[in-house]
């Protein structure tokens, strides 16, 4: 039987929060037996348990032309953030969109590159090797689309708690940085910077590890986009209906945005429907003849279903912008980015202009007070020696062993 030490390291113990998540093996239970995937060996479970190594990871994907996404660019910070890995990718397929605007990548970036997938998850496999920890915002997307299996994660989505959204919202990592750092990550126009995500994602573990925020933490109102409380979105929409054709739901007049979601693929789409005012999207919202129901980020929606002219009959879900009702004023700030199906943009980047980074290369490894509610859980390394002591003892090995035992290692 694994002898499991008596003392876990307080980074270790985040690893378990991110395990503990409810949204954890709904995201984190890869199809890694699918060709091209990574198992990751995450070594001895006994010695993991007092590891306190730490890497912080995140990509750029493009969308190609078979709807499947790829990554272009990937960036490994330490916990002194220094660059361990600041790389181009090139996707071996046709790009259909690049989201420059957003991945701040384009077409002549990737000229010349010929670093592969597979050379990344050689370099990851590397620097991992030692089972050190990997962190990062969302990080579940991040290793779907490097093809990657490794339990040793921080998930900075999931070791926060928040007073004001539901236990499965995962909010942007700008949002988490402005009420945890107190800054935001990007400045308003500038395109998502990897290199500058994972400082950030390391940042906020490290915050975490020094402060504890273990007292549930408000999401600022302010992060609402101010567009938002005039839109509903539509989604889950067959690619075959038109959006034109959503109108037939709506009294009024609605503008329907034709410029289809560039994240679009496989069989559906989503499109934003933008009314006069709060009052109107309200009373719209309402009038919608559908089952209601929160989608994955406790924001209302409804299940919506049309009877076409040709008598095909089709359904999709139209949701709020905003959780619970709209407000009547908002102070929030303009020129935002718009809105996307997802209910947490993927990740929202870099604080001033970075500076262009040679990514043709590797950087190779050197080798080197509000009123408290109910008590939350402590980081302290060392729990309370009364007379719980040893059933506290009994509970965490328990937790762990089947923390381990759900994944694989070669």
């Amino acid at each position: 039987m694994t002898d499991f030490p008596d003392e876990v390291s307080p980074e270790q113990k985040l690893v378990q929060l991110t395990a503990e998540h409810p949204e954890y093996r709904k995201h984190y239970c890869f199809p890694s037996y699918q060709e091209g995937w990574k198992v990751l060996r995450i070594g001895e479970v006994s010695s993991l348990m007092s590891s306190s190594a730490m890497l912080a990871i995140d990509c750029e994907m493009v969308l190609c032309s078979d709807g499947t996404e790829a990554v272009v660019r990937v960036c490994v910070v330490d916990d002194k953030l220094k660059a361990k890995l600041d790389i181009l990718v090139n996707p071996s397929k046709a790009i259909a969109d690049y989201r420059t605007d957003i991945t701040g990548v384009s077409k002549n970036d990737l000229e010349g590159v010929t670093s592969s997938l597979v050379d990344v998850q050689k370099s990851l496999k590397r620097m991992l090797s030692k089972g050190n920890i990997l962190i990062g915002h969302s990080l579940h997307r991040d290793l779907c689309v490097l093809k990657l299996d490794y339990s040793q994660v921080i998930d900075t989505a999931y070791i926060f708690k928040y007073a004001n959204l539901p236990t499965t919202a995962s909010p942007s990592l700008n949002s988490l940085c402005k009420a945890i750092l107190g800054y935001s990550v990007r400045e308003e126009g500038e395109p998502h910077n990897c290199l500058k995500d994972a400082e950030a994602a390391m940042n906020l573990v490290l915050a975490k590890l020094k402060n504890g925020f273990n007292d549930p933490i408000e999401i600022a109102a302010s992060s609402v986009i101010e567009s938002d409380v005039v839109k509903l979105l539509a989604h889950r929409i067959p690619v075959y209906l038109p959006c034109q054709e959503l109108c037939k739901i709506f009294s009024g007049n609605p503008n329907i945005d034709d410029k289809i979601d560039s994240r679009i693929r496989g069989e559906f789409y989503s499109t934003c429907i933008s009314f006069n005012d709060v009052d109107e999207v309200e009373k719209a919202f309402e009038e919608l003849d559908g089952q209601k129901t929160k989608d994955s980020g406790g924001r209302l929606q409804k299940h919506v279903v049309l009877k076409r002219d040709n008598g095909d009959v089709v359904s999709f879900y139209v949701r709020k912008m905003v959780y619970g009702s709209w407000p009547k004023q908002l102070e929030v700030p303009k020129n935002r980015p718009e809105p996307t199906e997802d209910s947490e943009p993927k990740k929202e980047h870099a604080e001033g202009v970075q500076q262009k980074k040679k990514r043709n290369n590797f950087v190779r490894d050197n080798e080197d007070p509000e009123p408290k509610r109910r008590p939350e859980p402590t980081l302290d390394p060392e729990p309370k020696k009364d007379h719980a002591e040893g059933v506290q003892q009994k509970k965490k090995r328990k937790r762990l062993a089947m923390l381990y035992s759900l994944r694989r290692s070669f």
